[in-house]
């Protein structure tokens, strides 16, 4: 590693520990309430299937809920205070609720009810870190290196996943049954990739852009120079331009006149449609059903047949691996073959067609007079489609959604565009979340038909709606902008979608 590049790379790191926090959660929780211990401690064994189903759902959706609140909250420091406290609040919020989840309560009811305060808590932190994770990522990185490290931000994310998905296998596997540790661990080592971003964040320096928008040129260059760590003459030279460079582009939009609204900027010709598409694709991602599977893996696992605990977690941690080996050869491979709709239309017509062949599946094993444990060739084929479905996902909607709805926007609205992308993307992950696991107690394979069915009006909004971003610099025009709007904006374009 180069050493000019050591401090960008570390500061980079503490960013993507954001990323942790949000694969981890998402990975670790559906292992855990199914587990019989966990139901135990919490008396939700004694529940009928459909009450516990509701339960499950109010635990994830909580999380969520917190998760759609901390974006706004962390749109309101990043503005108010900066990139840097924002990284350090959504760990301690991280951390805060992570204790709280493990606190020792006495009392049935509230012990649900403060582990669900502590997942409300958790949810804050990785809300808050999804925005400015990849906003201090952005700020911070060089033109060559913002591709890649934008990339690691969505690998971090997958690996953090995995780590989840396997954590409860682990603990059910070498754990006693009647140990609480089983679900206990696996809410604990959510603690690591909090306290690396707390202590990071001390460690990293404010973002550039936030420093030259506040006028303070000296921590400006202060904050390039950790960065670039600039110690030759010619170094600081170059960092002493870009500063020149950043304090005059902050200088020329604040002397552009008296700002228009945010909303009549949104509303207006060629906005309005991005601001509809870039919503519409956050929807379009969570209706394809993905986080109904990394959130009840281990349900539908045993829905098609896996019916043991530790074989349904097993799975759930090859279906973890899975996503994390197709997310490294989408960014590093796959992505250079075609454009954002290619990819958006195989994602899916591919989600949709294993989503009605699961439900076929399902709705014979569920009918089926006869034992079955998973081995049979319908349930090996049913967890197949699972896996299918989640390569499909991780090489389109996963990353192409995001990624979309970072370059469209014009750049003075960015910001507040792509938080009412996220808050979309969170409140359809709540939507999501709650009634899966109640459409799987209640209807069983019909809930696979119902997302492929929305798979196909997913395939047919793309084809008939979503433009080709692939090559394109100028958003103005493709969007059909009127001239009085467009804005003067260099697109710092990320290589997942410019190879």
């Amino acid at each position: 590693m180069p050493s000019s590049k050591r401090n960008l790379y570390f500061s980079s790191f503490v960013a993507c520990c954001t990323s942790l926090l949000f694969g981890y959660s998402v990975g670790h929780i559906g292992g855990i309430i199914v587990l019989p211990r966990f139901l135990d401690h919490f008396s939700l064994s004694k529940l009928l299937p459909h009450d516990i189903a509701e339960a499950q759902a109010r635990i994830v959706t909580f999380w969520i809920l917190g998760c759609t609140l901390g974006v706004p909250l962390g749109q309101r420091i990043c503005k108010s205070r900066g990139r840097k406290p924002c990284l350090a609040l959504a760990g301690l919020l991280y951390l805060v609720g992570t204790i709280v989840q493990l606190a020792p309560i006495p009392g049935e009811r509230a012990r649900l009810h403060v582990f669900l305060l502590g997942r409300l808590c958790n949810g804050l932190g990785v809300g808050a870190g999804t925005l400015v994770g990849p906003l201090y990522l952005s700020e911070t990185s060089t033109t060559e290196d913002r591709g890649i490290l934008l990339a690691s931000f969505q690998i971090l994310l997958q690996l953090g996943a995995l780590v989840g998905f396997w954590s409860a296998y682990f603990t059910h596997s070498l754990l006693p049954p009647t140990s609480d540790l089983q679900w206990q661990v696996p809410v604990a080592i959510g603690l690591i990739p909090g306290l690396l971003l707390v202590v990071g964040s001390t460690m990293v320096p404010e973002t550039p852009q936030y420093l030259s928008g506040r006028k303070l040129p000296i921590k400006l260059l202060e904050s390039l120079v950790w960065l670039r760590q600039a110690s030759t003459p010619s170094e600081i030279e170059g960092v002493q331009a870009e500063q020149v460079q950043l304090l005059d582009t902050a200088e020329r939009e604040a002397g552009n006149g008296p700002r228009k609204s945010f909303w009549r900027q949104a509303l207006g010709r060629g906005v309005r449609n991005r601001v509809g598409l870039g919503i519409l694709m956050m929807v379009a991602q969570n209706i394809l059903g993905l986080n109904a599977v990394n959130y009840y893996a281990p349900t539908i696992f045993k829905s098609a047949g896996f019916t043991s605990t530790g074989a349904a977690l097993f799975l759930t941690g090859l279906f973890g691996a899975i996503k994390l080996v197709f997310s490294v050869l989408f960014t590093f491979w796959l992505v250079r073959k075609s454009g954002l709709r290619f990819w958006l239309k195989v994602g899916a017509g591919v989600c949709a067609g294993s989503m009605f062949l699961l439900a076929y599946l399902v709705r014979d094993l569920s009918n089926s007079t006869l034992p079955h444990d998973g081995t049979s060739i319908p349930g090996v084929a049913a967890v197949v489609l699972v896996y299918l479905f989640t390569a499909a996902f991780t090489v389109s909607f996963g990353p192409l959604s995001w990624s979309f709805c970072a370059e469209i926007f014009p750049l003075q609205i960015r910001s507040e565009c792509c938080t009412i992308t996220t808050v979309t993307q969170w409140v359809f992950q709540f939507v999501v979340a709650y009634i899966t696991p109640i459409l799987l107690s209640r209807v069983g394979w019909l809930t696979y038909f119902i997302y492929a069915l929305c798979g196909i009006l997913v395939y047919l909004w793309v084809e008939v709606f979503v433009p080709e971003t692939r090559g394109v610099e100028d958003m103005d025009s493709l969007f059909g902008a009127q001239e009085s709007e467009t804005v003067d904006e260099v697109t710092e374009r990320s290589r997942l979608l410019t190879a």
